[in-house]
């Protein structure tokens, strides 16, 4: 989740307020109402003194969920990956046994 806050700090989606009110407009439905309820929890929204902070804020958690989601489909193909190695050891090692 810290690599997840530091990417969503640093991305230029974030930190520009006209690209982060065109991420926010080109994201889905169900990105910007997450975004929403994250910042709405956070309560970053109430603190916002224009639409170009209340983008700014809505696009960073956007960017935050997005490599939030990408993170966890990594680690379930790295999972993925991993059982399949053990499995084959399995196999190996019951040939080996087999011997």
């Amino acid at each position: 989740y810290d690599y997840a806050h530091e990417v969503a700090d640093g991305d230029a989606d974030v930190i520009y307020h006209s690209k982060a009110e065109e991420l926010y407009n080109s994201a889905s439905t169900v990105e910007r109402d997450n975004a929403e309820d994250m910042a709405k929890d956070c309560g970053s929204l109430e603190t916002c003194n224009s639409m170009e902070e209340r983008f700014t804020v809505l696009a960073y958690w956007i960017v935050y969920d997005r490599t939030i989601k990408e993170l966890q489909e990594q680690a379930e193909e790295v999972a993925s990956e991993v059982d399949d190695k053990i499995s084959e050891l399995y196999e190996l090692k019951d040939e080996l046994e087999n011997i």
